[in-house]
């Protein structure tokens, strides 16, 4: 999955330059949101540590009415995104998810 936040690389946004942004190889994670960590398969085993389910796209708001892009590996329930996706935003800090999109395919967020 392709790893950034818009707000902090321009090329993550809605006008999109994979060339210029981060490819993460996503395996596991301790936590149970995008915004966890990936680590080691060799220590996934601890509780805590889940496998990613697919590669996040998500729009979100600020308090100012701007758009920002997040893309992530997801780590939460495959089908059934409704949970996860309305805590994007906050986790990120931002004021609202606007849109968020869950795939499984590599690079294809």
């Amino acid at each position: 999955c392709y790893e950034c936040n818009s707000g902090l690389n321009g090329d993550c946004g809605e006008v999109f330059n994979p060339r210029n942004v981060l490819e993460s190889e996503c395996r596991s994670s301790h936590g149970v949101a995008s915004v966890s960590v990936s680590v080691p398969g060799n220590i996934q085993h601890f509780a805590g540590f889940r496998n990613s389910t697919g590669c996040l796209k998500a729009v979100v708001g600020d308090l100012f009415g701007n758009k920002h892009v997040i893309r992530s590996c997801f780590y939460g329930d495959y089908y059934n995104t409704a949970p996860e996706c309305s805590l994007i935003a906050s986790r990120f800090g931002f004021t609202q998810t606007q849109s968020c999109t869950i795939c499984n395919s590599n690079l294809c967020n």
